[in-house]
């Protein structure tokens, strides 16, 4: 998996991606529930935005120009709207992409970007780490993964190579590991650039709850930090661990209506524990991360596909009924909301 701008779009609620992911849909009106499924009329920004010490956010203002800046507790742009993509601040430093240039879109009520850098700057605006590199991901345990051309690696606060130039492709840093492609194929290194997991798979995430989730053979399982394989690789995607669960696609299946006409592929999700054991049943069309001991799930009825929340057994602890939910955040609230008729 390459480092692309996606990655740096921090404002991201949900993250749905890989062969299994459902589509997103416009209009959507959100509003706020709590853990029991109650709606939150009155939500502060202090509740719903996690402010780094930093106190500044990354934020676009949208169309017809989506460009980012940086605001603080009040709303107020600090670091006006003027980079192509913004990261989260760590430790002082946040990854922006600055443009060369902007150009309407074709056929589109809005500008793209043209030209960008990716450099890092402070709490005052100030490029810190000049934008060099061609694509770049937030610092993670003191070291950012960044490309220049073909070759990626790792730099230190200071801009410095800390890490050789010498992979294809690189992620973050997480529990002490980061992976890294060499070869077409992806392994892992440590904080002193050496290889403690030789490169042996097709893609590899990062490590998070002790394991990470690679793919071999078209094909993806779980390793430990030694490399041993902790769930076979059987699963057509998946994700990685949050609270003891790990998101798996077991497959995805196709039908046709009463009319003979071909229905849309469904994808089959379900959740791994760590021993590797299918402990919640492959039956929701999408889901996400467990945060608070609740995960969003999506599955298809009568009535569409709709979103609800279950716990780590499995269990529905909030019934379907929303168009798209997300994860609880750090005050136990989380973003739901209802499609709007055109």
């Amino acid at each position: 998996m390459t480092i692309t701008r996606g990655t740096l779009v921090a404002t991201a609620l949900l993250v749905l991606g890989g062969m299994c992911a459902a589509k997103k849909l416009p209009n959507i009106s959100w509003s706020y529930i709590d853990r029991t499924g109650k709606p939150v009329q009155r939500v502060n920004e202090e509740l719903q935005v996690v402010y780094p010490r930093e106190g500044l956010v990354p934020s676009t203002g949208g169309p017809p120009a989506a460009r980012w800046g940086y605001h603080d507790r009040s709303g107020t742009y600090v670091i006006p709207r003027q980079y192509g993509h913004a990261g989260p601040f760590v430790d002082r430093l946040a990854v922006v992409e600055v443009v060369k240039s902007w150009e309407p879109a074709r056929g589109a009520h809005h500008e793209i970007a043209v030209g960008g850098r990716y450099g890092f700057v402070n709490p005052r605006g100030k490029l810190v780490i000049k934008p060099v590199y061609d694509s770049a991901l937030s610092f993670s345990e003191g070291l950012a993964a960044v490309k220049l051309g073909e070759r990626a690696g790792f730099i230190d606060p200071r801009g410095k190579r800390k890490i050789p130039f010498a992979f294809q492709d690189v992620r973050s840093f997480s529990q002490g590991l980061a992976p890294v492609r060499v070869d077409d194929r992806w392994g892992f290194v440590d904080h002193k650039g050496a290889l403690v997991i030789k490169p042996a798979y097709d893609a590899a995430l990062e490590f998070a709850g002790g394991f990470a989730a690679v793919l071999v053979g078209g094909k993806w399982g779980y390793v430990d930090r030694t490399g041993a394989v902790i769930v076979k690789p059987t699963y057509v995607d998946a994700r990685s661990f949050s609270e003891g669960r790990a998101a798996v696609c077991t497959g995805v299946t196709g039908g046709r209506t009463k009319s003979g006409e071909l229905t849309q592929d469904t994808p089959h999700w379900g959740f791994v524990d760590t021993r590797g054991k299918l402990v919640i049943r492959a039956e929701y069309q999408d889901v996400g991360a467990f945060s608070r001991e609740l995960t969003p799930v999506m599955k298809t009825g009568p009535r569409g596909w709709l979103w609800g929340y279950i716990d780590a057994s499995g269990k529905i602890r909030i019934a379907p009924k929303y168009h798209q939910a997300t994860a609880f955040n750090h005050n136990g609230l989380a973003r739901v909301g209802f499609i709007i008729p055109d």
